[in-house]
């Protein structure tokens, strides 16, 4: 057997670890962050953590940072490192805070994305299948992916203590 084709069952097998590990209900909302312009995944990481801190900040006032428990979570990979940086995430959104998220993220006009980043585009849809959409993120992530590539929201909490 060549090394292609176990790489390549390896990385599949990932992919469906991928879509069982985040296939949790709670992860309720799917989106698309892109920046359109070239922009380095270490800037495009702080661009991600400064865009949720104002969502956590809307919707939970300036004493955000005190509510751990209650803020936005989730998890982004980013993909198309070299052109065309974009991320896709999963997200828990607390059911009561859902409408208000989407206010900030509308499908069709500008929002809070292109407030953060400008010229950014977003797509964004409730997630009634996570592990579909958790099997599409991870299309890029092979067993060489850097960890830089994978963001959870949780990083960019202040650290307790």
């Amino acid at each position: 057997m060549d090394d292609q084709s176990f790489e390549s069952r390896f990385n599949m097998t990932r992919r469906s670890a991928y879509s069982r590990w985040l296939n949790d209900p709670t992860l309720n909302v799917a989106m698309t962050l892109n920046f359109n312009r070239p922009i380095s995944l270490a800037n495009a990481r702080t661009a991600i953590g400064q865009c949720f801190g104002k969502v956590d900040r809307k919707l939970l006032g300036t004493r955000f940072t005190r509510r751990r428990n209650d803020r936005t979570t989730g998890v982004f990979v980013f993909e198309h490192l070299k052109s065309n940086l974009h991320a896709h995430g999963l997200l828990r959104v607390a059911p009561e805070r859902i409408e208000r998220f989407g206010e900030m993220f509308p499908p069709t006009q500008r929002g809070l994305w292109s407030d953060v980043w400008a010229g950014g585009s977003q797509w964004t849809t409730n997630a009634d299948r996570p592990a579909g959409f958790a099997f599409y993120m991870a299309k890029e992530q092979h067993a060489s992916s850097a960890p830089e590539t994978m963001l959870f929201l949780e990083d960019f909490f202040p650290t307790e203590g």
